[in-house]
């Protein structure tokens, strides 16, 4: 800014006015000083339908709108999903009940066939998730 401006000149005249007529909270900016606490507990005493309203910080309300409805969607989506999956994975072992059942007079006992079964699942689930994750997570960023 240019020291002939005249905004900052006209500035400069009211800062040189305030300081000559002596009161000091005339040549205070807001914030400097006492915190902020100090300065508004006189003004409440004196007249407290001037005390500042109490405003908690935190994010604006469309923020929070849209917050509020992604995590209501997402829960929604894993209600629908988990009974998806389970049904995927029921029908995955009654599709192959006969071969377990031809297991059994091979010599493979029940426990590693729950042992194979698990060991499927979890094989499935962890493709699902190595692939599906990043998928997930791509459009967002």
């Amino acid at each position: 800014m240019l020291l002939d401006d005249p905004v900052r000149r006209h500035v400069d005249a009211a800062g040189q006015r305030r300081r000559l007529a002596g009161d000091p909270h005339l040549d205070r900016q807001p914030g400097e000083g006492e915190p902020v606490d100090q300065r508004v507990q006189p003004v409440s005493a004196a007249d407290p339908s001037l005390s500042p309203p109490v405003v908690e910080p935190g994010p604006p309300g469309p923020v929070v709108a849209v917050i509020g409805f992604t995590t209501v969607f997402t829960v929604l989506l894993s209600v629908v999903a988990v009974p998806g999956v389970f049904d995927t994975l029921l029908l995955t072992v009654r599709e192959r009940r006969r071969d377990l059942g031809m297991l059994e007079p091979i010599g493979v006992t029940p426990r590693q066939v729950v042992a194979m079964t698990v060991t499927s699942v979890a094989r499935q689930g962890v493709v699902s998730g190595v692939v599906g994750i990043p998928s997930g997570c791509w459009p967002t960023g």
